[in-house]
C-alpha cells in the first residue's frame, strides 16, 4: 500500500489562502496551527492542508524566514 501524499491532488479554496494569508499578515506575534484556527474560524485539518499547499507553492517563505510561522515538525 502506498502512503504517500500527492500535494497537487489537495485542492483548496482562492477564500481559504487568503483568510490564512490574512491571519499571518495580521498577526502580531509568531504564529502556529492552533492560532490560525481560531482566527479564521477554519478546523484544524483544513488549515494543516492549506498551509501544505501554500508552502508548496512558496507563498510561505518569507513568514518562515522571518520566524512568524511555527509548523510542526515533519515526521
Amino acid at each position: 500500500m502506498n502512503n504517500t501524499n500527492n500535494i497537487n491532488n489537495i485542492k483548496i479554496s482562492r477564500a481559504t489562502k487568503k483568510a490564512i494569508i490574512n491571519a499571518l499578515d495580521n498577526s502580531e506575534e509568531p504564529i502556529d496551527t492552533g492560532r490560525i484556527t481560531e482566527k479564521t474560524g477554519l478546523n484544524h485539518r483544513t488549515v494543516c492542508r492549506a498551509l501544505t499547499v501554500l508552502e508548496s507553492e512558496g507563498m510561505l517563505k518569507v513568514y518562515k524566514t522571518r520566524g512568524w510561522l511555527i509548523l510542526p515538525a515533519q515526521k
